[in-house]
């Protein structure tokens, strides 16, 4: 699928999920990578950020970071 928005709204979209998963304990490792409460690592770039408590339950995106 062809991106639509622009740069700018690229970037917006982005610092809204900062600003959402801050708010659930959840931290920006950078990009779209994200750290749950628990310390699992996560890339919501495709995910419903609604669903933060499933994702980190289930391990959904999980991705491997480097130490």
């Amino acid at each position: 699928m062809k991106e639509t928005r622009t740069p700018k709204e690229r970037y917006e979209s982005w610092l809204k999920a900062v600003e959402f998963c801050w708010s659930k304990q959840w931290r920006n490792l950078g990009g779209w990578i994200f750290v749950s409460p628990s310390g699992t690592a996560h890339d919501l770039s495709a995910a419903d950020l609604n669903q933060l408590d499933r994702i980190e339950k289930e391990n959904r995106f999980a991705v491997e970071t480097k130490n």
